[in-house]
Order: C-alpha cells, then structure tokens, then sequence
C-alpha cells in the first residue's frame, strides 16, 4: 500500500510503558488509569475525566450517565437531536437507552451539523443535541449554542453533547472540542489522534456527571465513588458493606492498565501530533486546490485536528475515482458511514427524521476520505493529487 490509511504512532517508549505494567502484575484498572484521567482532564480542559475500554463505550455511558444522572434525568421517549453523518455508535447508545433519535442535515462542505437544520428539529421532546465533530473538523459551536440557548429560554431543558472521538485536538474560539458540552467523548483506537488500541474517554466539569459516569463504568457499583459522593448518600460507610452495592444498571468497560500506560505516553506526545496533522493538512489544501470544483477538500471551521482528508467529488464517477485510488494503493473510505439514514439498521431504532437530509446525502453519494497521521505526508498527498489530477484531465478530455 502506497498511502494507508493507518499506521502505528508507538515506538519504544510505548513498548517499555506495557513493560512497566507485566512487570508490576497489576494488569486491570488501577493507578495508571486514574494518573491518564487527571492528565487527560488537564489537556482537554475540564474538571473530571473518566476512562473506559473504547471510544464507543465513551458514548455508551455518556447517554446513560444522561439517562441515571441523579439531577434532571432523561427519560425514555426524550428526544436526541444527532447529525446525520456519523458513527454507528453515536447512535446505537440512545436508542438503547430508549431515547428517540431525530436525526437532521449538515453542510455537505463541512460534514458537520447545520445549525438551522437544528432550529427545524427542535421539539418539546428534545432533551439533548449530540454533535459530531467529523473527521477532526469543529461544528459551529456558537451558531449551536444559540440555538440551544434560545430553545431553554423558552423552557427547553437541553443539553450540548460532543462526540469527539475523531477530533482530539481540534478546538473553537481556543477551547478543546469535547469540553463545550455538559459531556464530551473520545477514542483511542489505532487510526486515532493518540492510540492505545483500544480505549476512549468521557469529560465533563459536572460532578454529579461524573459520579454517575463512574458507577455505570464498573457494574453500577458504589466501589469507585469518592467520599461524600451524591450517589451513595444514605449508605453505609462501612468498607466491607460498601463494595458490593449497587446503584445503577451499569455495565463492565473498564480499560486496562496497559492501555492507560502507554495514553500517558501518547497523550504527552499530542502537540507534536496535532502540529504534524495540521502541517499535512497545508500541504493537501496546496496541492488539491487546483482541482477545486471537481475534488473539493473538506472545508475547515475553526481549528481541525485532521483526522483524515475527507473529499466531494462533482463530475467524475465515484467508482472511477475508488478504482484509480485502488491501482494506485491509496487506502480510502466512507465519509463516516455516510447517510446513516440510508443504513438498514436504522428500521430497528426508534427515530424520526427532520426535514431533508439534502447535505448528508451529497456526503454519502459524492465523498470519501484518505488517511492523515503524524508523519509528513508530502509524497503520499503528492501521489494522491497526481491520481485525481489525471482523472481531472481524463474528464475535461471526454
């Protein structure tokens, strides 16, 4: 493969930090998870961190912490406003959670929520609006909060959620993206910004979120919580009494220390990552900015951490374009899943859907993405820019 769309970001440092770990034998959840959530809560800007097994169990507890949070819980039946565009796992969550999925448009340029699309959907059901960064790219989350803040102003009671798990390191107006909402989520698996394989994260500056993020992680239980915790009040504080008590209908995704140790590696290495990212993204906005019109680069708001290089294509067959990527050996993908609309699951998901989702079906019919990582990428995107170039000449010449 000539350009991949992965490749591992570890070196030995990564390797002596799973070492450190087989050698104390303390392998399940423990000092070095809670040593990567205070590091993490620091980066990212908030108050609590809590770490899990993947980014999808981060939005899993999310939506219930939403759901069993001990003040203004939601309740099944409320609705959860959510992009069109995005991961399964932005979605299955809710609806398992017997909350009701509106899913509304965005702008087929960003690939993110369209803020008017929003104001559509609004109804007297809507308990919160999930936004999904897509591919590192910030929503506009001042044209967002507004939205929200004048639908509370006039008795809403709606939270801002961020699913964040393409976009570590992307910022708006120089806040982190994650940490705007009353709850953000991210992921480590491979292909992501910092990798542990497999392991995610949920922040918030609520610390009634937090405790109840917390219990659900680990079974429900009362074991994890801290003293005075609203939680557990009323119990007692008897230590033997108090390891098994259960508060909540949570679940086991718990990380692992060896995940946690090489994050505290990864996660100090984060700068240097993002900066090669964003260097990689001047370099394919030179480069592909001549072909503009035809393969048109994802249009960037605020600060992207790049997660990879989404692209629309307008006049040349989608399926001349995968197969030139092909015998060329450039990797490629879906925008996401594209119009997660159009996915057959969605018959088994309780949702509605507002208005036309004219945006999310251009990204699903015209777009696919190639890959970013933290080394130069000059002569993968010059070779990426060479191959649409000839397709660009191919189809003036017909």
């Amino acid at each position: 493969m000539s350009y991949p769309l992965a490749l591992p970001s570890w070196d030995g440092e990564e390797l002596a930090a799973l070492q450190s770990v087989i050698d104390s034998g303390r392998f399940t959840m423990g000092e070095r998870v809670r040593e990567l959530e205070q590091r993490f809560a620091t980066v990212v800007g908030s108050r609590f961190a809590v770490m899990v097994n993947s980014g999808s169990s981060a939005n899993l507890l999310m939506a219930a912490a939403l759901r069993y949070r001990t003040v203004g819980p939601a309740q099944p039946g409320d609705e959860i406003i959510v992009p069109a565009v995005g991961w399964a796992t932005t979605y299955y969550p809710f609806a398992q959670l017997g909350f009701r999925l509106v899913l509304v448009d965005v702008d087929p340029a960003t690939y993110n929520l369209d803020p008017a699309a929003l104001a559509a959907a609004i109804g007297p059901r809507t308990r919160a609006v999930c936004v999904v960064h897509a591919l590192g790219n910030p929503c506009a989350i001042d044209e967002i909060e507004t939205v929200i803040e004048r639908a509370n102003g006039a008795g809403g009671r709606i939270d801002l959620l961020e699913d964040t798990c393409e976009a570590l390191g992307a910022s708006f107006a120089g806040k982190q993206c994650g940490s705007h909402g009353v709850m953000g989520t991210y992921s480590f698996f491979f292909s992501h910004h910092i990798s542990t394989m497999e392991g995610g994260m949920v922040v918030t500056d609520d610390a009634d979120l937090a405790e109840t993020l917390t219990c659900l992680r680990a079974h429900g239980w009362t074991r994890d919580l801290p003293p005075g915790s609203m939680l557990a009040r009323g119990l007692s504080d008897d230590p033997f009494e108090r390891q098994f008590r259960f508060l909540l209908p949570g679940y086991n995704v718990r990380p692992l220390e060896l995940a946690a140790a090489v994050g505290l590696v990864q996660v100090e290495k984060l700068p240097r990552f993002i900066e090669q990212r964003r260097e990689n993204a001047a370099t394919a906005r030179r480069l592909l900015a001549p072909l503009a019109g035809t393969f048109d680069l994802q249009r960037e708001t605020a600060e992207s951490s790049w997660f990879g290089f989404g692209i629309t294509i307008t006049g040349v067959d989608r399926r001349v374009v995968t197969r030139a990527l092909l015998a060329r050996g450039i990797e490629h993908r879906p925008i996401i899943t594209g119009n997660f609309a159009r996915q057959p699951v969605l018959r088994h998901l309780d949702h509605r859907i507002s208005g036309p989702l004219t945006g999310a079906d251009h990204v699903d019919r015209c777009g696919l993405f190639v890959g970013n990582r933290e080394h130069d990428l000059s002569a993968e995107l010059s070779l990426l820019a060479a191959t649409l170039e000839r397709l660009t000449e191919e189809r003036l010449a017909a």
